[in-house]
Order: C-alpha cells, then sequence, then structure tokens
C-alpha cells in the first residue's frame, strides 16, 4: 500500500485578531470546502477513459482526492478551532507505522498554520493554530492518496465525494474485479486432518462449454467430500457461493478414481461462475503430520485449458484417541460420566455403546448432554455447538447396565457426551471403584476409572507417577518415578500397568524397585516382581514376597524420547485397583538457529549460526553456509566458539562464553571455488555447542537517502545448515536492513492538549557500538524549551519497534574494557560549554580524560538512567529569531551500546497553549567495533510537516548616538513578552541594528542589559523596560516588522537649588517636571521632581542635550514666579564632579492687598464713619456748654 499526505496553505494576514479561547469550536458548519477532483491509478499509471468515456477501476488501484477549501473572508476563528469533512465512503484510510495519517500545515519557511489528521472511519479534521486565527485570505488544499478503495459492487456506479455536510460530487466509474481469472484455487486446514480445497470458476462471465475440472489429489491425501455452488463475483475477484447448489447426477459426476469433474446437463454450456469445495482427508489419521501439501487443478472448455499454479497448504495435525471416556465425580448416589469420539471423519451413523460395571445403572430419565467440539491450536477439546437430542443423537437403553447413543448429526469435528449413573447402593461417600466402557460399531474401545466418596483422609493418590528430568540428553534419555501404595493399603497379587505414549520407548535394563519405607531405601529383588512389555508399554505384576502388602514402593526407570513424534508426553499408569496416575514431560528444545546483526560504520553484516544446543555426540558434524548472491563474504571473519548451554537447550547469556576454537575444527572460506560456501567441520565425539560466526556485505544497499537516519530497505536473507551424522537441519536467518526502524537518531513529540509538549528523541536504536555522542536538537521559535525537564534513560527493547538480538563472545566483550579510539575525533572531546549563556547550562564541567594514548577511562553506564554532569551536560541557546538549540554532550569515555530515550519538555508560546511545532534532532559520534574505532557516524531525524504560506513578524531595533547620528553596535537587548513564553537575547550588529523575527503579535518588554562601549544604559530600557505593540495585521507586506529607533548619549549631571529670593535659605518641596527641549511631554522618570530639605534636586543620568525645566508647584508659603520655565543644556563632561547648575529663588507670598484693590475702598468707609462721630460729638459738648 502506498500512502501519501500533502497539505498546502495560503493564508493572508487579519487585523486585530487576538488570541482564541481555550475551548475548541467545531466550525464544519461553515462552508470551507469548496471542490474536490478525483484521479484514479493502475501500476502508477493513471487511468484514462475509453473512446466511450467509460472509466473503468478495480479495488486494487490507487486513488487520489484533492480539495480545496479557503476559511471565510469575515473569519472569526480562535486558536483550536476545527473543521471536519469526510473521504468518500469507498475509500478506506490505512495506518501507516501503526497510526493513521497526520501532519502539521506548515510553510515553505517553517512556519506551522494548524495540523491536520485522519480517523479510521475516514473524517479528516483541520484544527487551527493562533497563526491561522491572526490571518486573513487563509485558504487551502488538502489531497489523500491511498491503495485501499472499499468498493463494494461491480459495474456502473457513482463515487461520491463528500464536499460540505449536505452537497456531494458523484464520479461514474465502472468497477471491474480486481483479479479476473478462469480458474483460481485457494487450500486450507479445517479440522483435524482435513484440507479443504476451494476452486474458483469463470468470474469472467466468459462462456464455458463441455467443462471440466481434473483435481490433481497430493499424495498422502484421500478424497472426503465436495460440493459445487453457483457463485456472485466479488470486487476484489473472489467468489461467494451463493447461488444455486448443483446437485451430483444431474449437474456434474465425479470420477473418485481419477479425480475428474465433469459439468452436464445445464451446465455442459455456462456462463456461471462456481465455487468447488474439494475436501479432503489424511490417508493415514495415526500419524503425526506437520508438513506442506501442494496441489493445482486444470479447467478444460471448448479447446481451451487453463491450469492454477501449484497451491500448498500446511496441515498440522496431532491423532487423538478416537473414544476416550472421563470420569468426572460423584455426588450423592450418582457418579457423572463425559465420553470424547473423534474418528476423523463423519460420526453420522456411529452407534456408542457404554456398559457400566457391577455397582452401578443407569437411570433413563437422566438427562444427556451432546456438544459438537472445537480444536484449539494445542489440539485440545472446547465445547461449541449443543447437540439437539430429539434430532441429532438417539438414547436407547438394552438393559439397565447399557446404554446405546446413536449419532445422526453430520459432522466430522469431534463430539461428547455427559450423562450420570446412579450407584447401585446410593452411598457415593463411601469408597468404591466404579468401572466404564464404551465402544463404537467400528472397534474401538476404551475403559474409564474412577473412584466414589474417599477414605483417604490425607487426599493424597496411592499410584503417583512423574518425571525426573533427563538422565542422559545426548542421547535423549529421561527418568521417571512411580510411587506405589503411599497410603499403606493392604494389595493381593497387584500389578501396575504403564502405557508409554508414541515417542517413548522403554530402556532395556534401567527399571529399579526399591522399599520406600526403610532408611536404607532396600532395593526389591527382580524376583519379587514380574515384568513384561508390549508395543502400548509394560506391565509390573508383584508375586512372591510382595503377593500381599502394605508397603509403599518407589519405581524408577527411563525411557529414550523421539521429539518426531511429540514435542511433549503425558505418561500414564493404573493398576489392579482401578488407581491412575500420569506424568508429563517436555523435552529440551533444540534451539539451534542462525541470527543477524548489523555495523553500519562498516556496512556489514554479523551472522551468527549456534548448533547443537541439545549437546548431542558430534559424528562428522560440519556446519555448510552457501553465501547469497546478493551478498559478499568479508575474508578472514570466520571464527568458531564453544558456547553453554542452560540445560534446556538455550544459550546461556547469564555465563560467559567458551573460549575460541581453532585447532580442533577445520575451516573452508567461501571462494570461488567452493562455490561461495562456507563449510565448518567439528570434533568427532564432542558434545559441546558451538557458534560460527562470520561477516558478509551486501553487494550494494538500498539506501534511502533522503533520511539519513534509514539504514536501508531491503531484506537479506543467509540459510545455514548442520549435519550431525546424517541428521540435517536447516537454519534460516532474515536480514532486514532496517527499513526505517534501525535508527541512530528519532524523534516524537505529544501532547495532551495543553502547553505542555513532551519530546522523545530515540538513541541508538541501532543498538551499535557508539563514543563521543553529541546530540543537537533544534526546536522551533513557537516553543520554550525547558531544560531542567531533560532525562536520559535506556530503553529496553521488548519494549521497542527493533530487537537486534546479538550474542557477544567472551572475546568481544573483554575487548571493550580497553577500548582505544581515533586521535581525528579530538575535536570532540570539548566539553566546554558558551560562556554567554552561563544561565542556559548545566553542569558545564566533566572531570574526563583527554589522554587517548591510554584509553581506560572508558567506561559502560552502569544505571539505566544517565547522571547529569557525569555522563552528560547541556547547553541551551536561544537564536534572535527564536530557534532553541540544546546540545547534549555525552562524556567522551562513555559508550553507548543500547539505546536510549532523551526525554525532555517544551511550553507552546500561545495565549492559550495551542501551537503548531517543528523539531528536529541531530546526532554525531563514533562508532566503535570491537577494539577499533572506526570513524564518524552521523544521522539526523524527527522532523515532520507539510506545505503552507503566511505572514510572521519580527522587531527590529536601530541604536544610535542621539548627538551624532552614529549607528552604535554590541549594544545587548532583551525581548520579552507578557506571558514569559518568549524570551530572547540580542546584540546590534554594525548597522546599529538587531532584529527578532519570528515574533507573533501582542505586547513586549525590551531591555537594554549592556551599553556599547563608552555609553551607558538608556533607562527608558531598564526596570521593565520599553513596552511596544506588535500588530502584524496592520501590514501588507508577508513579513511585516515593527520598527523601534532608540538613542543613547554619554549621560552628565544637572543640579537644582531653591532659594529664598531675600534670605537666600534652601526651600523644600519645590515641584519641577523636565523637558527634552520643545516637547510638549515630560520625560519619564521626571514628571515630578522635588526639591529635599536642602532646597537641592540632582541626577547623574541625563543625557547630553538641551533641556527645559518647569516649575508645577511653589514651596508652601511661597508664590509661584512669573516666568516658571527654565532652559539649560548638558554637555559632555558636565559629570556629577561637574554638573549644570541651576538657581530657582521664590518670593514670600503676603496678607496684605494690593493697591487699588477692593480693600482701599472699605478704609475710606471707615474713616468717614470715624470723622462724622468725632464732628457730632464736638458739636453736642459745644451746645451742653452754651447751655
Amino acid at each position: 500500500m502506498v500512502l501519501f499526505i500533502f497539505v498546502q496553505i495560503i493564508a493572508g494576514s487579519a487585523p486585530g485578531r487576538k488570541a482564541g479561547a481555550s475551548d475548541a469550536h467545531d466550525i464544519s458548519s461553515e462552508q470551507i470546502v469548496s471542490g474536490a477532483t478525483t484521479t484514479f491509478f493502475k501500476n502508477n499509471q493513471e487511468i484514462k477513459p475509453d473512446s466511450d468515456g467509460n472509466l473503468s477501476i478495480d479495488s486494487s488501484d490507487l486513488v487520489k482526492v484533492d480539495y480545496t477549501w479557503a476559511l471565510p473572508t469575515d473569519h472569526h476563528i480562535q486558536a483550536g478551532d476545527y473543521y471536519t469533512f469526510k473521504l468518500p465512503d469507498s475509500i478506506t484510510p490505512q495506518k501507516t507505522d501503526g497510526e493513521y495519517p497526520h501532519g502539521d500545515l506548515t510553510s515553505a519557511d517553517g512556519q506551522t498554520y494548524g495540523t491536520f489528521k485522519i480517523a479510521d472511519d475516514g473524517t479528516v479534521t483541520l484544527t487551527f493554530n493562533q497563526l491561522a486565527a491572526d490571518s486573513d485570505d487563509v485558504t487551502g488544499d488538502f489531497f489523500y492518496t491511498g491503495a485501499s478503495l472499499n468498493l463494494k459492487t461491480l459495474g456502473k456506479q457513482n463515487i461520491e465525494i463528500p464536499v460540505s455536510q449536505t452537497t456531494t460530487q458523484k464520479v461514474p466509474v465502472i468497477v471491474t474485479p480486481a483479479k479476473q481469472y478462469m480458474i483460481d484455487k485457494t487450500g486450507q486446514q479445517t479440522s483435524g486432518g482435513k484440507i479443504s480445497w476451494t476452486i474458483s470458476l469463470n468470474n469472467e462471465g466468459k462462456e464455458m462449454v463441455n467443462p471440466s475440472v481434473q483435481e490433481e489429489m497430493p499424495a498422502g491425501l484421500s478424497f472426503d467430500s465436495i460440493s459445487i455452488q453457483e457463485a456472485s463475483v466479488n470486487v476484489d475477484g473472489t467468489l461467494s457461493p451463493n447461488g444455486t447448489k448443483l446437485v451430483e447426477g444431474t449437474d456434474f459426476t465425479f470420477n473418485k478414481d481419477t479425480n475428474l469433474i465433469t459439468f452436464i446437463g445445464k451446465y455442459n454450456d455456462t456462463k456461471a461462475a462456481l465455487s468447488v469445495t474439494f475436501n479432503t482427508v489424511l490417508t493415514d489419521l495415526t500419524q503425526k503430520v506437520d508438513t506442506d501439501f501442494i496441489n493445482k487443478a486444470k479447467l478444460n472448455y471448448g479447446d481451451k485449458t487453463e491450469e492454477t499454479p501449484p497451491v500448498t497448504s500446511h496441515l498440522n495435525y496431532e491423532p487423538h484417541e478416537v473414544i476416550k471416556k472421563l470420569f468426572e465425580g460423584s455426588s450423592g448416589n450418582t457418579a457423572s460420566w463425559k465420553v470424547q469420539y473423534y474418528p476423523g471423519k463423519s460420526s453420522k451413523g456411529i452407534t456408542l455403546v457404554d456398559t457400566l460395571d457391577d455397582n452401578q445403572h443407569f437411570d433413563e430419565s437422566a438427562q444427556i448432554s451432546g456438544f459438537i467440539d472445537a480444536i484449539d491450536g494445542n489440539n485440545n477439546f472446547n465445547t461449541h455447538t449443543w447437540l439437539n437430542p430429539d434430532t441429532d443423537f438417539k438414547v436407547t437403553y438394552p438393559d439397565s447396565k447399557t446404554m446405546e447413543i446413536t449419532i445422526n448429526v453430520d459432522t466430522d469435528m469431534p463430539v461428547e457426551f455427559s450423562y450420570t449413573s446412579v450407584l447401585n447402593d446410593g452411598v457415593a461417600d463411601s469408597k468404591k471403584t466404579v468401572n466404564n466402557t464404551v465402544t463404537d460399531n467400528n472397534g474401538h474401545t476404551t475403559t474409564g476409572h474412577g473412584e466414589t466418596g474417599n477414605s483417604n483422609t490425607t487426599g493424597t493418590p496411592n499410584l503417583v507417577k512423574k518425571s525426573t528430568g533427563i538422565v542422559d540428553e545426548a542421547n535423549s534419555i529421561d527418568g521417571w518415578q512411580v510411587d506405589i501404595n503411599p497410603n499403606h493399603e493392604t494389595l493381593s497379587n497387584y500389578w501396575m500397568k504403564d502405557t508409554l505414549p508414541n515417542g517413548l520407548t522403554l530402556e532395556s535394563g534401567s527399571m529399579r524397585m526399591k522399599l520406600v519405607d526403610l532408611d536404607t531405601g532396600l532395593t526389591v529383588s527382580s524376583n519379587d516382581y514380574k515384568l513384561s512389555t508390549d508395543e502400548s508399554g509394560f506391565k509390573v505384576e508383584f508375586q512372591n514376597n510382595l503377593a500381599t502388602t502394605k508397603d509403599h514402593y518407589q519405581l524408577t526407570y527411563n525411557t529414550k524420547y523421539d521429539t518426531s513424534k511429540a514435542g511433549s508426553f503425558t505418561n500414564d499408569v493404573s493398576d489392579s485397583n482401578n488407581d491412575n496416575g500420569h506424568g508429563d514431560f517436555t523435552p529440551p528444545r533444540n534451539t539451534d538457529n542462525k541470527k543477524f546483526s548489523y555495523y553500519p560504520s562498516t556496512k556489514q553484516f554479523s551472522w551468527h549460526i549456534t548448533v547443537n544446543t541439545l549437546n548431542k555426540k558430534l559424528q562428522s558434524a560440519s556446519v555448510v553456509d552457501p553465501i547469497q548472491s546478493d551478498q559478499v563474504y568479508v575474508p578472514g571473519t570466520v571464527r568458531v566458539f564453544k558456547i553453554n548451554t542452560d540445560g534446556n537447550g538455550n544459550v546461556d547469556t547469564a555465563h560467559t562464553y567458551g573460549d575460541e576454537v581453532t585447532d580442533s575444527v577445520r575451516i573452508d572460506e567461501p571462494s570461488t571455488e567452493n562455490n561461495q560456501t562456507l563449510t565448518v567441520k567439528l570434533p568427532d565425539g564432542d558434545t559441546s555447542a558451538y557458534m560460527v560466526v562470520l561477516s558478509t556485505k551486501p553487494k550494494s544497499i538500498a539506501h534511502d537517502t533522503t533520511d539519513p537516519a534509514n539504514y536501508g530497505g531491503k531484506m537479506y536473507k543467509n540459510t545455514a545448515s548442520f549435519d550431525n551424522g546424517g541428521d540435517e537441519e536447516d537454519l534460516p536467518a532474515n536480514g532486514d536492513y532496517f527499513q526505517g526502524t534501525g535508527q541512530l537518531i528519532s524523534k516524537k513529540g505529544s501532547t495532551d492538549g495543553g502547553s505542555t509538549v513532551n519530546w522523545n528523541i530515540t538513541v541508538n536504536n541501532l543498538q551499535a557500538h557508539l563514543r563521543r555522542v553529541v546530540i543537537t536538537d533544534i526546536s522551533s521559535p513557537n516553543q520554550s524549551v525547558d531544560i531542567g525537564s531533560i532525562s536520559i534513560d535506556r530503553a529496553f527493547h521488548s519494549d521497542m519497534p527493533y530487537d537486534q538480538d546479538s550474542l557477544t563472545t567472551s572475546s568481544q566483550a573483554s575487548d571493550q574494557d580497553s577500548l582505544t579510539t581515533n586521535s581525528q575525533a579530538s575535536d570532540q572531546d570539548s566539553l566546554t560549554t558558551s560562556s554567554q549563556a552561563s544561565d542556559n547550562v548545566l553542569n558545564d564541567s566533566l572531570d574526563v580524560s583527554d589522554d587517548e594514548s591510554s584509553d581506560t577511562s572508558a567506561y559502560l553506564p552502569n544505571t539505566d538512567k544517565l547522571k547529569l554532569g557525569t555522563d552528560y551536560t547541556v547547553d541551551k541557546q536561544t537564536a534572535p529569531d527564536g530557534t532553541t538549540t540544546t546540545t547534549i554532550t555525552f562524556n567522551p569515555n562513555i559508550i553507548i551500546d543500547s539505546t536510549y530515550i532523551v526525554s525532555y519538555q517544551s511550553h507552546v508560546i500561545s495565549s492559550n497553549g495551542n501551537g503548531d511545532l517543528i523539531n528536529e534532532a541531530k546526532m554525531t559520534a563514533k562508532e566503535i567495533v570491537g577494539t577499533q574505532d572506526t570513524g564518524n557516524v552521523a544521522a539526523s531525524g524527527g522532523v515532520a510537516g507539510g506545505s503552507a504560506s503566511g505572514k510572521i513578524g519580527s522587531v527590529e531595533l536601530t541604536k544610535q548616538d542621539k548627538q551624532s547620528g552614529k549607528k552604535l553596535a554590541n549594544a545587548e537587548f532583551n525581548i520579552k513578552s507578557e506571558n514569559g513564553l518568549i524570551d530572547r537575547p540580542g546584540t546590534t550588529d554594525a548597522d546599529g541594528t538587531l532584529t527578532w523575527s519570528n515574533i507573533p503579535s501582542g505586547t513586549y518588554h525590551i531591555t537594554e542589559t549592556k551599553a556599547p562601549e563608552g555609553y551607558d544604559i538608556n533607562p527608558e530600557y531598564t526596570g521593565e523596560g520599553k513596552t511596544i505593540t506588535v500588530d502584524n495585521s496592520k501590514s501588507s507586506d508577508s513579513n511585516p516588522v515593527t520598527k523601534v529607533d532608540m538613542y543613547d548619549s554619554k549621560l552628565g549631571a544637572f543640579k537644582l537649588t531653591k532659594t529664598d529670593v531675600d534670605s537666600g535659605s534652601p526651600l523644600q518641596g519645590a515641584h519641577f517636571a523636565l523637558y527634552a527641549k520643545g516637547s510638549d511631554e515630560p520625560l519619564k522618570g521626571y514628571e515630578d521632581i522635588q526639591t529635599d530639605s536642602k532646597g537641592v534636586y540632582e541626577t547623574k543620568d541625563l543625557p547630553l542635550g538641551e533641556y527645559t525645566l518647569k516649575e508645577t508647584k511653589a514651596p508652601a508659603g511661597y508664590q509661584m514666579n512669573a516666568n516658571n520655565s527654565y532652559d539649560f543644556e548638558v554637555k559632555a563632561g558636565q559629570d556629577s564632579s561637574n554638573p549644570v547648575t541651576l538657581t530657582v529663588t521664590n518670593a514670600p507670598a503676603t496678607i496684605l492687598p494690593h493697591t487699588g484693590g477692593p480693600g482701599t475702598w472699605q478704609w475710606l468707609a471707615l474713616g468717614l464713619t470715624a470723622l462724622a462721630l468725632g464732628f457730632t460729638a464736638w458739636h453736642f459738648r459745644k451746645n451742653w456748654e452754651v447751655m
């Protein structure tokens, strides 16, 4: 399946949009998708309509659906809003690497506008971020190309493409079968030893005259049954038998001797599609079978003959007992029984006769349950289908101890019946033995035994069988132990029978019996018991001194096992007291194998061939490995080692492997003379397991050069063989040249929708031996990396997508303790970090060795979590454009030979936490193979995205001398967003310019952290700094720039003195405002300055220039001067030791009225009144005297 996804966006700018709310909204009700086009491809070539305009396709064709869409011009979407639409129902989305298609809507310059994803039901979701919310004229193109057409019917029809919630576009097509044929064939195992072959005829609907089918019966199979039915043709070309069933003798004939099917009657000339089911069964159902059967068929019609290619069907069959009788226990006065019947063919017409012993009888009114059983993967029977007692089987009772069950249902699956018997004495709690014998009308018989009650208070069985394990692995001999009469019951004329399963044979002379109760473990004389053997096992009969006994005896013996007969064995014993026991034994597994590993720096495959893991005696033993034509043997790389096993055929990886073998083996390396075949002769008589190691190179590497993180794209195969005394086995191995999973570095990110993103960098998935590892992680400007969250942990390949699973010999392991390295890599040894970003550096020093001449400092990590400052350091640098480069430098002495996960978090730079992120991880290292440093390896990965375009803002700051206009370089600034997620340093260049790019709309604070040499920091850019507003939507430019011009000059000092105009006394509390000369706005920080108790105000932070000082309020008790504005100039050299001085005086305020004021008339009136009163008094006094 080929799958491509491509998304393209073209975006403009929208004025004044702000960050959206944190709640996402479904905007699917708006008309966004504007149209769609559909193109079909066959074998990567576009399918064109024929001359009649008909477009013929089938379900295997590739389809591409291309959508165009646009957000409304006046849209008001918010970050997180999403739009959904459906792919056509005829398209089934497919997963890639376990996930449905998804990706970013990304521009050519790396800016992201949103994401897309496709769900399993074909729903496409476009989710928009803040950048899309801040833009106008948002249009785009989305197309999906997939190889899975979900077509349901053949013929003329329309493929409907939804373009809105109410509108669809229709594409007329003619659907033909994906596969067309006159005859096709498949085969599969059905049940037990049966294979069902399906022959499909004429899905093209052609006319067939005198058709016949010749079936080729594979050896080992016999005919079982046949059925033929008319069929409908499916879109994939297969047939569904759902029409008329053909009748043998009327519609066709079948010759069982020649396996020839001849169609007659109305099917002698037909256009029908026909499905033939031809059932076969193993000829010998008593033998185990695990093999492939190859079959084919031939169709003859008219003068034409067509034949199917050979078809293979695998059959795995374990023979079963035809009849098995099981005692299920007792309760009250009844005993429960179960009989399982499986003849390997149809049971219809079979009568099972069940005969009870004298201790029981049948109750004809008791219920009998019948079932058809299913066979699981372990060949166990499980009840599956209930049988109807009225129609599927019939029960009769010839007498009280006999029951007959006649099977009426036609099934070749196992059947079972459950029922009860009645105990004659009516007591189930007392201990007694009950027996039950079942036979069928084909001569098969079995007897089941049970014991009611439980007189044994200890609950210990009186006959115990167990395996004692391997006695001689080289000769396939195991031991057994049977405990007889551990409960010390009285035994009289006792016998025990051991039924050995197929694959176990008794070892002559191995039997021993001892009396357990004596401390000495006295061995019983062979005269006191009789041993007899037959094909089914053996029988032991007590006699002479053991004719009557109550003692506990233990019988031990050995058997030889044959794993070709079975993978495990159950050994049953029974005795004259109707006691039963069994023991289980699983032989050691033959784990001979061939495995593969790969070293990327040398481009070599290493093959490990492990043989004789069962430690058998070697006799003319050899390992043969022909090198395949797509590989070249690397001369001199063959090595042979003895290895240990853990006793069960497994290589013992917990212990050191044996030494390399050179003298006792003979190696014939691959060459032209021996047709590039390796032959290793192993020593006779040895029982050791061996490992043969060799290396090959691919003749040409299928390598995806567009992604250097991927090593390859091809499967390489090598099959070796091991022959020991004529017993030969093939040891195949496949070398996947990593197919994109065996990477040196890869990266993934995930988020729960909040503002935190979790990143994982997978390092060394190849499990190569790496040293001097440096990981450089580059994060897009719209995120802030939290370096404090970095953690490096070992990954275990049981949880990883690829397990290299290679073996290391003891000498190879010891070599790693004294690794030497290449002096050419010395430039990678430095672990110092940039002092310019010391606040972004974690533990920037390591105690490491730089002396490579004696590289004894190399070490492997001894914990699963690497330690910061000991094993690695971290450095973070943020560029003015917001790109963050995080460098993780591993200690040069550490050897990385496992897979590690570097995890950390970043925070999305967006007001509501929504954003789309792009990260790229790169790695450089030295790779080590054995004891040699093999040079550099490098890889990169983790970049994902689509295609888009749109606006992105920047802030451009220009710094210059205020007086001269000179551009000022090396001034250091920092810009910080109100939410703190953007926090970037920067330095002006030679043109006095500093540009911070990738700045979204919002409010920012710019601070000056260091002034150019000879200048002081501008006070306006201290503290919280200068506040600016960025609004990218106001510009028609695709990359709008917000410009900030600032001026610096050397600072001077100014001293103001306020005094009384008459006395010259200092005046406190005089208020002034300071202006740049000619400005109507006071300087920031100088809006209200006051004189102190000494009548003084002074500052030393005024840039050189001309100023105006205005008095805004006189001191208490003083009046404002009529002229309250004073100009002055701060010149070079007027610092705090020589400030500009200005003295301003004030006159006291008075309570006397001013001349000409309203108080004059008041005094005049008062004087005239006094004069009048005086004149009146004089006049009266004079008159008095006259009188």
